[in-house]
């Protein structure tokens, strides 16, 4: 699928239309074809890009609602030069998609709303050239058989712009309830540390991180993938003060893992 298909989203908000999504920066149309490629993928239907969208569109949640959302698609990314009277699809969001943000944590009924709005999807989005349709029908049937939940992959994506190289994940102890910060390189443990505690017992999200982010001597140890299903990591993500683990900080300096300034 080209990274063209995609126009723009438009919301109706206090009477005024916002087209979302700025298509004028290479960066921007790379972030729309990696959202909408990992979005139908995960079954959930662009609903990581309308997250994203409203952010960028500055609407908060408790504003006035949203009176319609609508998707704007290219039907042909590369158009024969000549006049197509009306060369864009219109799909429209049948909820507010602001409900994405702070929907409730019920992963039955808001999956039963993923799956009806993807078969009200389907009927335009197959008539756009190209657009991986049955990756959406394959996804929604594992979706569904899955208990409305989509398994994420162990080590899916770094967040772009960290500067880790190595090998780090957080792990859940045997007894699924401590989480340690592990440090591996090829295969070799070469640092371990606790760093959160949990009252009930939780195998799941064992070993999704994303990456790290540094201020100062704080490393934001960055939650796992986002639960389409909550709008939430699957993983929180956890400080680590440098200055509070000597080991840490030298292991990194040494590996290259971080920049030191």
């Amino acid at each position: 699928m080209s990274r063209n298909h995609l126009q723009h989203f438009i919301f109706e908000w206090e009477d005024l239309e916002i087209a979302s999504v700025d298509r004028r920066r290479s960066s921007e149309e790379q972030a729309v074809v990696t959202a909408i490629d990992t979005a139908c993928r995960n079954t959930v239907v662009l609903s990581a890009y309308f997250q994203d969208a409203l952010r960028k569109a500055k609407i908060e949640v408790g504003s006035p609602p949203i009176t319609y959302c609508r998707m704007v698609l290219k039907k042909d990314p590369n158009p024969e030069p000549y006049y197509d009277p009306e060369p864009f699809l219109y799909v429209d969001i049948p909820f507010d998609p602001r409900d994405l943000l702070t929907l409730p944590d019920d992963h039955e009924k808001i999956g039963k709303l993923y799956v009806e709005w993807t078969e009200h999807a389907l009927h335009l989005l197959e008539k756009v050239d190209n657009f991986p349709t049955e990756l959406i029908r394959e996804a929604r049937a594992k979706f569904q058989e899955n208990n409305y939940s989509f398994p994420f992959v162990a080590g899916q994506k770094m967040i772009p712009g960290t500067r880790l190289k190595g090998g780090v994940g957080v792990v859940v102890s045997a007894t699924g309830t401590a989480r340690y910060l592990t440090v591996l390189h090829r295969n070799e443990q070469l640092f371990q540390q606790k760093i959160s505690e949990v009252d009930k017992v939780d195998f799941h999200f064992s070993n999704h991180f994303s990456g790290f982010e540094r201020n100062g001597t704080i490393v934001t140890i960055l939650g796992g993938v986002m639960d389409p299903l909550t709008g939430k990591n699957v993983v929180p993500s956890i400080d680590v003060n440098l200055a509070e683990s000597p080991e840490l900080l030298a292991l990194m300096t040494e590996k290259g893992w971080l920049e030191t300034s």
